[in-house]
């Protein structure tokens, strides 16, 4: 291989290379920027899913509470549960 030909393939090389290191480094920012957005859609589906499944789950603690308190919880899942099936129906 002659000289030229070795520059122009160290050459391209070391051009690859700072293309490959600004992309990165333009990744990781945008990275930074959408991965707080993300994090909080996520939990948001999370605590949707609870909520349709159980929906005592909206109180983290719910173990934790008195019996009066889980009654209460209960009753005021209930009654927004009806208010819901109400709208949903058409009722409201």
């Amino acid at each position: 291989m002659s000289k030229s030909k070795k520059a122009d393939v160290i050459k391209s090389i070391v051009v690859l290379a700072v293309i490959c290191l600004v992309i990165s480094g333009a990744l990781a920012v945008v990275n930074s920027f959408t991965s707080p957005v993300i994090a909080a859609a996520a939990a948001e589906r999370e605590t949707q899913a609870r909520q349709a499944v159980l929906p005592e789950a909206l109180l983290p603690d719910y173990h934790r509470l008195s019996q009066a308190e889980r009654e209460r919880a209960e009753r005021l899942a209930a009654e927004a549960a009806a208010r819901n099936n109400d709208t949903e129906n058409g009722k409201d």
